[in-house]
């Protein structure tokens, strides 16, 4: 556990500064509050979850090496402990054992948030492209979040991120 602990290091932001838009590192939030935002093709931008203290950002540009899909600001100042892909791989090389505890760990955690995602989604599914028009008219100008908190409470997410994903993948 040593071994991981040394493989962070300490990163600190200011409030309303990104932590990232792109990187190679993933982040545990120490202390402070994160808010995770999907950026839209009209420019706006919609939340999606803000994290506190003991929760984990940016793992999945890590772990797929492709461009981050989401970005993140800190809403207060905050401490956050960073691991950097080459930490992560020197890691695998130092300590194995350690580095397959941290990957299944992941997995754990990305598995959870996906599946309430999922459950997230499923009724937004069934709606058709005329109930579509129907919410974009009754909130043109507003984010509506959506809550959905299961025993771990890994997932957030708002109804125009879902909305918007829907169209996108043609559920």
């Amino acid at each position: 556990m040593d071994r991981l602990a040394a493989s962070f290091d300490a990163y600190e932001i200011v409030a309303q500064a990104a932590l990232f838009k792109r990187g190679d590192a993933l982040y545990i939030v120490e202390s402070g509050r994160v808010t995770v935002s999907l950026p839209l093709a009209d420019g706006r931008s919609v939340r999606l979850r803000s994290f506190g203290p003991s929760t984990i950002v940016g793992e999945m540009a890590v772990y797929t090496q492709a461009p981050r899909s989401a970005d993140v600001v800190a809403d207060e100042p905050a401490r956050l402990q960073r691991l950097t892909l080459a930490s992560l791989r020197a890691l695998e090389t130092d300590d194995p054992l350690m580095a397959q505890e941290w990957h299944r760990f992941i997995v754990k955690m990305m598995a959870s948030r996906l599946a309430v995602a999922d459950e997230a989604l499923a009724p937004l599914c069934a709606l058709t492209l005329v109930d579509h028009r129907s919410f974009d008219a009754a909130f043109p100008d507003r984010v509506v979040d959506i809550e959905v908190i299961d025993r771990y409470d890994h997932a957030f997410a708002t109804a125009d991120a879902l909305h918007l994903r829907m169209r996108e993948a043609s559920c």
